[in-house]
């Protein structure tokens, strides 16, 4: 069963299993498309059928040190981590749609803020 929490304030932006940015709050969108139909069967009636699933976000991030080389750009893809404060986490492939770097390069940490859309499942940890 998937819980319902769907944001947080921890979690990790991975390239592979390198750990890129520390997730300091997160929060996903969840979605289904919604198809409609009418035909003779129907009476005319409006029928509906669910159809792909699709899932999308948010976060800020910090990095200790350097902006990381393998940081990922828009239209990259990554990894995400991303822990509620219940505990539950989840994992999940995604493409970075927007990313913006908050404070100047040269402070540490670096902080910043991306968009995100899922590509493929966001997997609850058990």
């Amino acid at each position: 069963m998937t819980s319902d929490v769907l944001c947080g304030i921890d979690g990790q932006v991975l390239d592979g299993s390198d750990d890129i940015a520390n997730i300091t709050s997160w929060e996903v969108t969840k979605s289904a498309k919604i198809g409609e139909y009418v035909s003779s069967t129907t009476s005319g009636i409006v029928k509906r059928l669910v159809g792909a699933k699709d899932w999308e976000g948010s976060c800020d991030f910090t990095c200790d040190g350097e902006l990381p080389t393998n940081m990922p750009a828009e239209g990259d893809a990554c990894t995400l981590h991303l822990i509620a404060a219940t505990g539950i986490g989840w994992t999940g492939a995604a493409f970075v749609e927007t990313i913006k770097i908050t404070s100047p390069v040269d402070e540490t940490p670096i902080s910043g803020s991306m968009t995100f859309k899922g590509n493929g499942a966001l997997v609850e940890e058990t």
